[in-house]
């Protein structure tokens, strides 16, 4: 269809071309298929740091639902050391689109104006199309304790709660980096990039920037260590949040329960992976005198969090700077 369509020039971008494509005859069924259908093909790929890369995909997968008890490292996940290694991948592209490859490094300072779309209409000879209004940016990185939030919600099974409105807020207000923090990778995984790809890293830079004295003109702003589970203050204010939003959903069990026994309802609730919402019901129908208890703990916490909030907004100090509210913890 692209033969018949009128446009000049056809721009196909996924990152996917470049993880899953991994060997030289998924590449020239590749080059086949689209030689089809182009009249001429260039390919143009982003590279980043590997520390940086471990880093980015780390804070997709918890986006995506998964639970990571520390950023992935190339050196323990397969999939993520092949990515970084740019020599074993670009040298197969080069290969099969010979000419016909231009690497760019992910880095605010080698890219034009600082900008990727910049950089990439330079790439393709049409810096005058820069002009035009960009659109939002649709894949913001997250702060430290927005990524804490989500990874405590993927431990817990609980990710779909970060659809919900109170969620949504809470993770609204954790949103600016200046006081939150910008997740960053270890040492460890810093050091272990450095020392593993350095001669991938060296083959790149003569290959594609033969200039410079290293790949890499940007240092890695890296941690000692990086715990990706909140603190027990955030932890029991999200227990609360998602108690609260389930609130509806645990009336509605309990309706279902005059007409389905107590373990044939909790089997259907897991069965359809409501794994939280059973064992709310279970607290709730095996022991009732903890309904006070409950609501009791979560009036506290919601003046905890209100409270937390406001300081957090205001750019103060973080609840747990407040000895009387640690010490409301207890209760």
């Amino acid at each position: 269809m692209a033969t018949l369509a009128s446009n000049k020039t056809c721009i196909l971008s996924s990152e996917l071309l470049y993880s899953r494509m991994r060997d030289v005859q998924a590449l020239r069924r590749l080059k086949a298929n689209l030689f089809a259908a182009f009249d001429d093909i260039h390919i143009i790929c982003y590279i980043r740091n590997q520390a940086e890369l471990a880093l980015g995909r780390s804070m997709e997968a918890i986006k995506q639902g998964s639970y990571l008890p520390q950023i992935r490292s190339p050196k323990d996940h397969v999939n993520l050391g092949y990515s970084c290694d740019y020599r074993k991948g670009l040298s197969n592209w080069l290969e099969v689109f010979p000419g016909r490859v231009t690497v760019r490094r992910y880095e605010r300072h080698s890219l034009v104006n600082s900008d990727t779309i910049d950089d990439f209409l330079c790439v393709i000879g049409q810096s005058d199309l820069a002009r035009l209004s960009k659109p939002l940016n649709a894949n913001l990185s997250l702060t430290q304790d927005q990524v804490k939030v989500l990874n405590y919600l993927n431990s817990k099974n609980l990710n779909q709660e970060k659809d919900g409105a109170f969620m949504k807020s809470l993770l609204a207000s954790l949103s600016d980096k200046a006081v939150h923090g910008k997740l960053r990778p270890t040492e460890e995984i810093r050091r272990y990039c450095e020392e593993h790809y350095q001669s991938s890293n060296e083959w790149v830079r003569a290959m594609f920037f033969p200039r410079d004295q290293a790949l890499w003109t940007e240092s890695v702003d890296v941690v000692d260590s990086q715990c990706l589970l909140p603190n027990s203050s955030m932890s029991s204010i999200i227990d609360i949040i998602v108690i609260q939003q389930n609130k509806q959903e645990a009336l509605l069990a309990q309706s279902l329960s005059k007409f389905l026994g107590l373990r044939q309802l909790l089997s259907l609730l897991q069965s359809h992976c409501l794994g939280w919402l059973a064992r709310l019901y279970e607290a709730l129908a095996y022991a009732p005198s903890h309904v006070l208890i409950l609501r009791y703990r979560a009036f506290g916490s919601r003046l905890r969090y209100r409270l937390w909030s406001f300081q957090l907004s205001c750019g103060g100090d973080p609840i747990d700077h407040f000895p009387w509210i640690r010490k409301s913890k207890r209760t």
